[in-house]
């Protein structure tokens, strides 16, 4: 039997050792059980809660390559410490025929009841984390109220460790028992230069363009997670947001106080999405460190007065025109958040009341996107509705939308049909649901067994609705498709109209139907390139919405 090894720990404090010493218990059992290494994955300093952690990534995607038959780990906390990925994991393994060992938690995926054991080390598992979290909280919150670092990095500063005299590391190294700030002279005379440049009346956007055009070092490189791009400075990160208390212009430690625990981090459980939500106030550790004053009181004091004053004329502003102003109900403008800029890929955005330009050379200058070119919105939206009325769907792309949608549908009616994996799949589901209420009636309870019982109960009435899925909606579906064309021209012609009455369903049809549009600058004008949806075209001309449940079936809502 082949097998892949597979060992991480979670902290730089914890020893590299450690590694080994997980393997060494693993290459024991395989061993014992004459098994073929083909592999070992690692992950360092990393948490067993995050998912896009490089080697546990490396060894999922293996698995699914069938290149090895069985996971060994020292336990399986080593993969998992948070129960929705851990069995998600596990169902995927399961599906693809590996298995898992663990050598010191005796968990063994091809046992009997191996559910159970597995669901009880999950939830200890994932408890302990929560304790870690809340036991490292509590020391940063120790840390934080005697001055020294308890987390993160403000631009103008560099990090000096504290290391105990007599005692030492895993490495011999004297140990460091906190970090403390000092002022970095460079960084800081750009602080500086960008308080007094406001000061003076400069914008936070033409001071991130001078800083772009003088290639001054943005803060942590500029690195943007959602791009993978590195970005120049920005006009955001200048202004800052004043409720989260981040950016160059509202960062008290700029006045030499130090403000931590503002903010909380939490995962969004559909899209593992970061969020920060601010804490109350009376949470705050609030400590003063004139020593690490970048900005004179004076200086600070007016930066801060004009912005205060201008966030009450925006205030009075939205108050005023209050009906028409973007309050978080969604774009106003029919191709907002629509028009990608071909050059650097950034949105194409309203620059001013009447036309669209690139986000990136708006908020970062020319030297991080070249693109300047602007258009007029009403002539963005004319060429663009032209262009999906007369030009992108043609009798010869409705005959290849209509060819499309039948193979897509024969396919699907194929897998409704097809009720194997389904019946074996709730077979499993109903397994774990009594393995969890056998755990119950033992009196092992967690916090997560109630959420994992309500979960699987959910996935098994959805699998039952799915056996008595009736076909016929999908037949169905197929006679929709001679009077799509014709509804389809209607739905053009009346594009144009919708717009006016309501840009919100208007956005809706052009995003089904076109995704989104790039803009091409070339030889000083812009080209648009638009792209047809089959399945956007087929939910509109169909006059319903097409719902995807969990066993792939396309059912009318």
């Amino acid at each position: 039997m082949r097998a892949a090894l597979y060992a991480r720990y979670s902290s730089d404090k914890q020893r590299e050792a450690s590694i080994e010493d997980q393997f060494r218990n693993c290459l024991r059992l395989a061993e014992r059980e004459d098994w073929q290494i083909i592999h070992k994955y690692t992950d360092e300093a990393l948490s067993g809660a995050k998912i896009n952690r490089p080697g546990y990534q490396a060894l999922l995607e293996a698995a699914k390559r069938k290149e090895f038959d069985v996971i060994v780990v020292d336990e399986v906390s080593r993969l998992w410490r948070d129960q929705e990925e851990q069995w998600k994991a596990v169902k995927r393994l399961e599906y693809q025929q590996v298995h898992i060992r663990g050598v010191n938690d005796g968990v063994n995926t091809l046992s009997e009841g191996f559910g159970l054991l597995l669901s009880i080390r999950g939830a200890i598992n994932e408890e302990a984390r929560r304790e870690i979290a809340k036991r490292t909280h509590r020391g940063l919150t120790g840390q934080a109220m005697q001055g020294n670092n308890a987390g993160g990095k403000s631009y103008g500063y560099r990090h000096v460790p504290i290391e105990d005299a007599t005692r030492r590391d895993h490495l011999g190294r004297p140990l460091v028992i906190a970090v403390r700030r000092e002022i970095n002279p460079e960084q800081a005379e750009i602080v500086r230069r960008i308080f007094q440049r406001f000061a003076d009346g400069y914008s936070p956007r033409r001071i991130a363009e001078e800083l772009n055009k003088n290639k001054v070092p943005p803060p942590g490189a500029g690195w943007n997670r959602k791009t993978r791009k590195c970005r120049g400075w920005s006009a955001s990160a200048i202004y800052g947001d004043q409720k989260r208390g981040f950016g160059i212009l509202i960062n008290p430690l700029y006045n030499g106080t130090y403000i931590w625990n503002r903010t909380r981090r939490q995962i969004d459980p559909d899209t593992k999405a970061r969020k920060h939500s601010p804490r109350p106030g009376n949470e705050w550790i609030v400590q003063e460190a004139p020593e690490l004053r970048i900005v004179p009181p004076e200086l600070w004091e007016k930066v801060q007065t004009r912005l205060k004053a201008q966030r009450q004329r925006s205030t009075f502003q939205r108050e005023k025109i209050s009906q028409s102003a973007r309050t978080g109900r969604g774009p106003k403008y029919l191709f907002s958040g629509l028009l990608k800029c071909g050059t650097c890929g950034a949105n194409y955005v309203m620059v001013n009341e009447h036309s669209y330009g690139c986000a990136a050379h708006r908020d970062s200058g020319p030297s991080v996107c070249a693109n300047e070119l602007r258009v007029p919105r009403r002539v963005v939206e004319e060429k663009l509705l032209e262009g999906i009325k007369h030009d992108l769907f043609t009798p010869e792309y409705i005959k290849l939308f209509k060819q499309e949608v039948s193979r897509r549908l024969v396919e699907q009616k194929r897998k409704a049909t097809d009720l194997g994996p389904i019946k074996k799949k709730l077979a499993k589901v109903e397994t774990e649901i009594q393995n969890i209420l056998t755990a119950i009636k033992a009196g092992i309870v967690t916090a997560s067994t109630k959420t994992e019982l309500e979960k699987l109960e959910t996935e098994r009435d959805s699998l039952l609705k799915a056996l008595n899925v009736d076909t016929r909606k999908l037949d169905n579906l197929g006679h929709i498709l001679p009077r799509a064309v014709e509804r389809f021209k209607q739905m053009i012609d009346d594009l144009e109209t919708v717009t006016l009455r309501d840009v919100a369903r208007a956005r809706t049809q052009i995003k089904h139907l076109v995704g989104d549009v790039k803009l091409i600058a070339e030889e000083g004008r812009l080209e648009a390139e638009l792209a047809g949806n089959y399945a956007g075209l087929l939910r509109l001309t169909a006059g319903n919405s097409l719902r995807v449940d969990k066993c792939g079936t396309e059912e009318r809502t």
